[in-house]
């Protein structure tokens, strides 16, 4: 069953492919929303714990280390680690901060604040996905802009590139140095009636959501949403993309006009091949909607590969190679927990690998034979953080 109110811990797991996910309840916290593998032996993850502040977790190969107020922020809600762990780069709700010196010491990228719940680190640029305020340097007032915020240079410089006519940047994918996909959408949060009002977009107000399933307030503490009576109005899911590094972005796919489901996260394994994952309801709102598109042609035709009505939530995936590659669902009958879909055909057919108790899986990231991801965990308010033991 769908809980209306649950207090809840968050986990980091971590797999070496072809083996088990697990959870180790050794280390805890209150929060972790992102993370982020850079090798086999280095991981990342955003946490943070009452009365301590923000945490970074890092993974060494063998052991998590906490970090305790590292960054001068509240929630961090993603982490990214470059493969020889010596670049970090984190999101809040209302910057980003980035080091260059393996994590002795955190710095605030200036420029722009936002809410961003997806960052990355590429060989070829540090990232963030969302919508940033950005000052503008002529008359020096704040302007909005979403679409990604990033560094060519290692974190030197940083610029945002905005995508145009777009208010709900979401996720992105970075393939190579000039070839950007950035997942975005909204869901309604009315309480008006399916057919009382026509389809048109209507921003979230209600505290900060990782999706219209989970709400973070205010007091870090976690609500998962049920019974929702949310209308036609504002739900959308769009993938946009770029070839020439954020200079300009051409859309390539738009939900149906009835549909009632917008875009999480989305990986691409090369400039060609990607999964985006998606969540909501089917039209009527009677039963959860949870959908994965693909693409072989560089986002020119997209179609869904997997779609379900009986999964509460849909948020991450990633594509390891053009043939092999995740997502990770949360089964609406079984509470907490989470199925590993897994492919090794491109995409062709998705069987689950294995499904993990007392997980609901937020966001994912693999390199080499590390595998995280962070989770909401039914255990009471406490993150657990994990690794894959030999």
């Amino acid at each position: 069953m769908i809980f209306t109110k649950l207090l809840a811990s968050l986990a980091v797991i971590a797999v070496a492919f072809g083996a088990e996910w697990v959870i180790d309840t050794n280390t805890q916290a209150t929060t972790a929303v992102g993370c982020g593998a850079g090798d086999s032996t280095h991981g990342i993850a955003g946490a943070a714990q009452n009365g301590e502040g923000p945490i970074v977790d890092l993974f060494d190969g063998s052991s998590w280390t906490k970090k305790r107020n590292a960054v001068q922020a509240g929630l961090l809600m993603d982490a990214a680690i470059s493969a020889d762990g010596n670049t970090q780069y984190m999101s809040s709700m209302g910057g980003t901060f980035l080091s260059t010196n393996g994590g002795d010491s955190y710095n605030t990228v200036p420029g722009f604040i936002g809410i961003c719940q997806d960052v990355h680190i590429t060989p070829d640029v540090i990232s963030a996905v969302g919508s940033f305020l950005v000052t503008d340097t002529i008359n020096g007032r704040p302007s909005g802009a979403s679409g990604v915020a990033y560094s060519t240079d290692g974190g030197a410089d940083w610029n945002v590139a905005q995508v145009l006519d777009e208010a709900n940047c979401r996720y992105g994918s970075f393939p190579t140095a000039d070839t950007w996909f950035v997942a975005a959408g909204m869901w309604n949060s009315s309480s008006v009636s399916i057919d009382s009002i026509a389809k048109h977009n209507i921003k979230s107000t209600d505290s900060h959501r990782l999706s219209h399933r989970i709400n973070i307030g205010s007091d870090n503490h976690h609500t998962k949403v049920s019974g929702v009576s949310e209308s036609s109005s504002g739900w959308y899911g769009n993938i946009y993309k770029t070839t020439n590094g954020g200079n300009s972005f051409t859309l390539l796919f738009q939900s149906p006009d009835d549909a009632m489901w917008y875009f999480n996260e989305i990986s691409c394994s090369d400039e060609n091949n990607c999964i985006a994952v998606a969540e909501g309801y089917n039209n009527d709102m009677t039963a959860p909607y949870a959908g994965v598109y693909q693409t072989t042609d560089g986002g020119a035709n997209w179609k869904a590969v997997w779609e379900s009505s009986d999964y509460q939530s849909i948020m991450a995936c990633h594509m390891i190679s053009n043939s092999e590659g995740w997502f990770a669902t949360s089964p609406n009958q079984r509470g907490i927990a989470t199925d590993f879909y897994h492919t090794t055909d491109g995409g062709a057919t998705w069987t689950v690998d294995q499904t993990l108790p007392g997980c609901m899986v937020l966001d994912m990231d693999m390199s080499g034979t590390l595998g995280v991801a962070t989770c909401l965990n039914s255990s009471g308010s406490a993150m657990v953080l994990a690794h894959y033991a030999q």
